[in-house]
This record gives C-alpha cells, structure tokens and sequence, in this order.
C-alpha cells in the first residue's frame, strides 16, 4: 500500500518522517581537517603513553576499518549524546579509508620519535 494512500486518525495522509542525517557531507572531510584530526589523535596517544598498543591495534584492525566506520555510524544514536553526531560523522569518515589509518599509524610513529628524542634531550 503507498504512502500516499495511507491516512492517520484524522484523515490527514501520513508522512513519513524523514532519517535524520549525521551530516550533509558526512564522505567529505578537507586534507587539512584529516591532517588536523590524525594529529590530534596522535598527539593524544603519544601523551598518555599509549602509541605501542594503538600502532599494533590499527595495524591488526586496518582491514576492517571500513566495518568499524559503519558501526560508529551505526551507534551514532547512542554515541552521538556524548559526542556529538558531526563529530562522529567525520571520524567515520576519516577511519573509512584505509589510507587514513595508514597516516594516523605514521603520525603516531612520528610523535612517539619527537616525543622521545626531546625525553632524551631534556635528560642530558
């Protein structure tokens, strides 16, 4: 049966609602938001000492990086009450091509060598 032919209580054709979207160009993130975001992330995992496990879990994850981009997109419902829905749109999307986790697993090597480089100066 058509939407169209469909009628609620009042008589009034029912519509439906329209899927709320993540965001309009939710795909299309610039090389210079990418380039910001992946260092970012990397800046953080070098602070907290983490850059050995997240280097091995993207590597060992890079196949399944566009799945785990539609699973955040999947629990945007969710996840997006904490942290907001553009904001997830565009780490899908960054995480959707496996030439993203490629820079991020380089950004990261490259924070941890400065990071450790100045560690060596400063003990002089």
């Amino acid at each position: 049966m058509p939407l169209e032919s469909q009628t609620t209580a009042g008589d009034q054709p029912a519509t439906a609602l329209p899927a709320p979207a993540l965001s309009d160009d939710a795909s299309d993130i610039t090389p210079a938001e990418r380039d910001r975001m992946i260092q970012s992330f990397a800046e953080r995992v070098v602070k907290r000492g983490l850059a050995t496990p997240a280097v091995f879990m993207l590597e060992m994850h890079k196949p399944l990086c566009f799945f785990g981009s539609q699973l955040l997109l999947l629990g945007a419902p969710l996840l997006g009450a904490f942290f907001g829905f553009g904001r997830l749109s565009k780490i899908a999307a960054l995480i959707e091509k496996r030439q993203n986790v490629d820079l991020l697993v380089r950004a990261i090597e490259q924070a941890s060598e400065a990071s450790s480089a100045s560690a060596g100066e400063a003990g002089r």
